[in-house]
């Protein structure tokens, strides 16, 4: 059972990949992001955080070494993006400016963190 909450939450780290990499694509195209948005995209990668840091211990014991590394790179990297969407609205209530370099940052290391997740599952993982 360890095996399927590591599935788990390397699927559900994907799909906050997949939202980051969404909204950094958006506010490249538009130049910024509704405070809505941000609020929403941060909510996700905090609650997931929240489920990360419950659930690790369930299944701590059956990780290697670098797989501990690259669930704590990738949590780490989730919840600095997290709290990079709390910041801008100083200017304009309703828009919120992100250092989008400090994003897209994250994003590579969860990329790099779930790629190396998703490529090293053994026989006790299925």
């Amino acid at each position: 059972m360890p095996g399927r909450h590591k599935q788990d939450l390397v699927q559900k780290m994907i799909a906050a990949q997949s939202e980051l990499q969404r909204y950094l694509i958006l506010h490249k195209a538009k130049g910024y992001m509704a405070d809505s948005d941000s609020a929403q995209l941060r909510e996700i990668l905090f609650g997931l955080c929240s489920t990360l840091r419950e659930q690790f211990p369930l299944f701590r014991s059956i990780l290697t070494q670098e797989e501990v590394m690259a669930f704590q790179e990738g949590t780490g990297a989730l919840t600095t993006a997290a709290l990079c969407l709390m910041g801008g609205k100083h200017d304009c209530p309703r828009f919120v400016a992100v250092d989008t370099a400090k994003l897209e940052q994250n994003l590579k290391i969860v990329q790099r963190a779930t790629g190396y997740l998703t490529r090293n599952h053994t026989v006790q993982d299925a």
